[in-house]
């Protein structure tokens, strides 16, 4: 039972970082996509938008480490 309030908590973080994210509110669409990734770091979509979170912050080391890690999960995750 835990793991399903857990796997609904990390959706959740997502979808209110994408939310942030649609209005560039880069700051806390960090936040939220930082909690989902200390819940499961691995991912890969979670990663990916993390790293372009970061792009936009000119956080590019940090970004550079997300897209690694979402591509290396997930060779195809580019959305576009």
């Amino acid at each position: 039972m835990f793991f399903v309030v857990q796997a609904q908590s990390v959706k959740d973080l997502v979808q209110k970082g994408d939310r942030f994210y649609e209005k560039k509110d880069y700051r806390n669409a960090s936040i939220h996509y930082t909690q989902a990734l200390s819940i499961e770091s691995g991912d890969p979509m979670t990663n990916y938008k993390a790293g372009i979170w970061c792009i936009h912050e000119g956080k590019y080391r940090d970004a550079v480490n997300y897209l690694e890690r979402a591509y290396g999960l997930k060779p195809d995750i580019d959305p576009d």
